[in-house]
């Protein structure tokens, strides 16, 4: 592979990140144990770009370690935000199914008995709801939607994260190879 065509690739994969929307990094404070914002990324945080119009290999290559290790952290932090995220609204859709499959105090239970069995005694009235009336209720509820977006959020920064480690590593290989 010719000069050019090496540089015509790296481009493209400067280019690439060139495109990457607006997003926050965010990491979880160690203090709180919640997550911050921690920085902003997008295609003004990737450093190459300025090198873009430059044949200089050696400014590019110089950038690929640091890079890869600063967008290597962001992965890691943006991964342990996903990982909260998520355990929050795991935590959340418990607690709501608790609570509709608890019976209110005082309340009397619909239930069979050995001698009984077959017959339902009319006095004892409430009944748990179902699989599917829990997930319903929760489904509709405010909370889960906002902690759903923000599970979805933070995976999206992840793989963004990813993304950008991955061009990186492209631009590595193909400097590698010249």
């Amino acid at each position: 592979m010719s000069a050019d065509e090496h540089m015509t690739q790296i481009r493209d994969q400067l280019n690439k990140l060139s495109m990457i929307p607006p997003f926050t990094v965010r990491a979880i404070d160690e203090s709180t144990q919640a997550p911050r914002d921690w920085f902003f990324g997008g295609p003004d945080t990737v450093q190459a770009l300025r090198c873009l119009d430059s044949t200089d290999l050696s400014r590019i290559r110089a950038l690929i370690g640091p890079e890869l290790v600063r967008w290597q952290r962001a992965a890691a932090a943006s991964k342990r935000v996903w990982q909260h995220h998520d355990r929050v609204l795991r935590e959340w859709k418990a607690a709501k199914t608790l609570e509709l499959t608890t019976p209110p105090a005082g309340a009397e239970v619909e239930e069979e008995t050995e001698a009984a069995a077959g017959k339902k005694d009319k006095k004892k009235t409430w009944k748990a709801p179902t699989v599917a009336v829990v997930e319903a209720t929760y489904r509709v509820a405010p909370e889960y939607r906002t902690l759903n977006v923000a599970v979805e959020r933070a995976e999206e920064t992840y793989s963004v994260c990813l993304g950008i480690i991955d061009a990186w590593q492209t631009i590595g290989r193909l400097l590698a190879a010249k």
